[in-house]
């Protein structure tokens, strides 16, 4: 007569052979529509971030390997991973969703995916704005900006994301010779001081 198996012990295996099991079922194409279904019906929650306008947010993990690290929430609007809300989702492995569906299900129901944020938080002292270059300057700004329509279709964008090493050197130097320069905007009004004047002003 076989004895009963120790629960404890077959317990952990089976949740993380479950959570596998459901990190690629999410993928097939019956998953993904379940998965959108809880979506839409905000099941996941809403970024955090005050600029996305509570958009819903889609779980996934930062490993495929389970053990690492608990679920993440993924936004499509800001493009940027948080740490869930509530604790109880810290118990649940980020492996049992992956690091593939958040992506593929933005992918295949390209009408997910919500225009930029037309705004982005810049920070102020005393009315002033902070210098990106300060060591308090803000260092997210230029991660929420997307490329508007006309870049993804230009060659010298194609080039760079689906050519031989060679040919993005030459699309990234054609861009760089094509795109003019910030450094001095805002001073078109500041005219060069001559040498005449500038022998003055040292007089």
């Amino acid at each position: 007569m076989s004895k009963i198996p120790d629960v404890s012990i077959i317990e952990p295996h089976a949740e993380m052979l479950y959570g596998l099991i459901h990190q690629r079922y999410i993928l097939t194409k019956q998953g993904l529509q379940q998965m959108l279904e809880k979506y839409e019906a905000g099941h996941f929650g809403y970024c955090p971030r005050v600029y996305c306008g509570r958009c819903r947010v889609l779980p996934c993990g930062r490993y495929d390997i389970p053990n690492q690290e608990s679920v993440r929430l993924f936004c499509p609007s800001c493009l940027d991973i948080y740490v869930p809300p509530s604790s109880r989702f810290m118990n649940i492995d980020g492996a049992h969703f992956g690091t593939t569906f958040p992506h593929l299900l933005v992918k295949t129901y390209a009408g997910l995916v919500p225009d930029a944020p037309e705004k982005t938080y810049t920070g102020r002292l005393f009315g002033f704005r902070i210098n990106e270059l300060s060591e308090s300057g803000p260092r997210m700004q230029w991660l929420r900006r997307k490329a508007s329509p006309e870049v993804l279709q230009s060659k010298n964008y194609q080039m760079l994301t689906g050519s031989s090493a060679a040919q993005q050197t030459r699309a990234r130097r054609d861009l760089k010779s094509s795109e003019p320069t910030d450094v001095f905007e805002g001073m078109e009004g500041i005219e060069e001081i001559s040498e005449s004047d500038e022998e003055e002003l040292n007089a």
